[in-house]
């Protein structure tokens, strides 16, 4: 049986080919009523199950321009793999931090938002062309009542090389 990598997992096997410095950015100043709190993403998430590996992801609310993300993928009683995540609000735009394993960081800026309540639509891009992969992150809302949160991560050949993970909300 072929398993299957979480998102923490891959970001750890690219971490230590990436030993970037930080982006050194403003903060947004538009006032808060015009900023993404990304609330939509906001809660606990899992896919798979504890026999073939079972992966959760946990979002803090954005709290002081930081909304904080867990990652953990579980087979049976043995941990894994882990991912300290977070977003961060900058002048320029949000920018997703990825620590697999607590590795150093490594920062994929915002590509894309889209948050359209009337339709239902919800999802961000993150952008990072000179990781060696990923290079693009992306988080998307979907179901029919929202429940599920679609997490993908892509190369420089997405036909290839994207790993998708299908998240359900835990209540």
């Amino acid at each position: 049986m072929v398993a299957k990598l979480s998102l923490a997992c891959v970001l750890l096997l690219s971490s230590a080919a990436s030993a970037q410095s930080l982006p050194t950015i403003g903060l947004d100043a538009r006032p808060a009523a015009e900023q993404s709190t990304l609330g939509w993403m906001t809660g606990d998430w899992e896919t798979g199950n504890p026999t073939d590996g079972l992966t959760i992801e946990h979002w803090e609310p954005m709290r002081g321009g930081t909304k904080l993300g867990l990652g953990q993928t579980t087979r049976g009683r043995v941990a894994r793999g882990f991912e300290y995540m977070r977003i961060v609000r900058h002048a320029e735009g949000l920018v997703f931090y990825g620590s697999p394993h607590g590795a150093s960081a490594v920062a994929f800026a915002q590509a894309s938002l889209i948050e359209r309540p009337a339709e239902g639509a919800y999802e961000i891009v993150f952008v990072n062309p000179d990781h060696d992969y990923p290079t693009r992150i992306s988080y998307r809302l979907a179901g029919e009542t929202g429940d599920m949160l679609v997490a993908e991560t892509s190369g420089r050949n997405p036909r290839t090389d994207t790993m998708t993970w299908q998240y359900r909300r835990i209540r």
